[in-house]
């Protein structure tokens, strides 16, 4: 299995985590998570922060990972 943001493998004993999103299952890894859940924190109170931390996670995303960018843009930022 592999984050299907950054492609990182699960390692042995490693959690990530996994998303339903139009009958597919997206498997996202710690570090994307994290990253996912301080952007919908930043866009409800600290709307300046988000831009920045969008770069980042799109920095990190594989240019291949069309449901991940499907399912983060329709479910978590509503900017695209």
């Amino acid at each position: 299995m592999q984050c299907d943001c950054c492609g990182k493998r699960k390692l042995p004993f490693e959690s990530f985590e996994d998303i339903e999103f139009e009958g597919k299952r997206l498997h996202i890894c710690v570090k994307c998570s994290r990253l996912v859940y301080k952007i919908r924190e930043a866009s409800e109170c600290e709307p300046e922060n988000v831009l920045p931390l969008i770069s980042k996670l799109e920095k990190r995303t594989r240019s291949d990972s069309n449901d991940f960018k499907k399912w983060f843009y329709k479910k978590c930022s509503g900017r695209r």
